[in-house]
């Protein structure tokens, strides 16, 4: 499914973190393990999905061809210049790599990749040759700021559009008020009727011409999805919220009707992103 995008009714961030909660490990793009499109590799005791480069924003598959030089011949890249040699890319389309952590096998540090991707990108941009490239040996790079968890999920996302790391809803549970909401997998738990506050990452929007005006939206957190449902006055008193914000909190009452269990949503409130960045949902009319 990831290899065939774009498909279907999730976006890929939803599938990752899906698969993650049903105990498969993703692992993120890597210039040395990747290939183009997502693989499996193996683990000690299973099988893991990696994330191909067609990920990474920026490359498009115009540079398919180039990204491929990395592996011709089975010799994966041992440098940072050595894939800035291999591919010839653009020095935005290295640095895209550097920030996505694509070069984290071969030069730790997503601050420290860009930086040498820097270096020798530009001591020979075109030429296809290192030749006149600064001497190898003596790290001259600089002391560079690490990025902490909220910084580096803002940055997967800008590059990738997903993150194999912790989900964002996760990030926000140390709230002081995060107690008050009720968890995707618990929300079945909930007698119907009853009022619940749930919270999370919006990843999809619906408001179809047959549905006389009522408006309809998954929230996804670290454990599962939550079904909101809104009537058309409520819709029409919080439009802004509900299509304004990647991260809500919603309360309204628990409805359930055999094994499937919705939240009728009449209160919304924003919920600021870590680090001002995740997906945005898909919209569906």
């Amino acid at each position: 499914m990831l290899n065939a995008q774009p498909m279907g009714f999730y976006a890929p961030s939803t599938l990752v973190q899906d698969a993650r909660r049903h105990g498969v490990e993703v692992r993120p793009p890597c210039v040395v393990r990747s290939r183009w499109d997502c693989t499996l590799e193996p683990t000690s005791d299973d099988l893991a999905v990696r994330i191909g480069i067609r990920y990474v924003r920026g490359i498009g598959e115009k540079s398919k061809e180039q990204v491929e030089r990395l592996w011709a011949g089975g010799h994966a890249p041992d440098s940072v210049e050595d894939v800035v040699r291999r591919t010839g890319l653009e020095e935005h389309q290295l640095l895209r790599l550097a920030r996505s952590g694509a070069l984290e096998a071969l030069r730790p540090g997503r601050n420290e990749a860009a930086w040498d991707v820097l270096r020798w990108a530009r001591a020979a941009p075109l030429a296809g040759t290192l030749a006149d490239a600064p001497p190898r040996g003596g790290d001259t790079t600089p002391l560079l700021p690490c990025l902490d968890e909220r910084a580096l999920l803002a940055v997967d996302y800008q590059t990738t559009g997903m993150s194999t790391g912790r989900h964002a809803m996760e990030l926000l549970r140390a709230r002081p008020d995060a107690h008050r909401w009720t968890r995707a997998c618990d929300l079945g738990r909930v007698e119907n009727g009853r009022r619940a506050r749930v919270a999370g990452h919006v990843i999809t929007r619906q408001r179809p011409p047959t549905a006389k005006g009522f408006f309809f939206l998954t929230l996804e957190d670290e454990t599962g999805f939550v079904n909101v449902i809104v009537t058309p006055r409520r819709f029409d008193r919080a439009r802004r919220v509900l299509v304004g914000y990647p991260l809500l909190v919603i309360e309204g009452v628990v409805q359930k009707e055999q094994d499937v269990v919705n939240l009728r949503g009449d209160r919304f409130w924003p919920l600021e992103p870590p680090a001002g960045a995740v997906p945005r949902a898909r919209d569906f009319h």
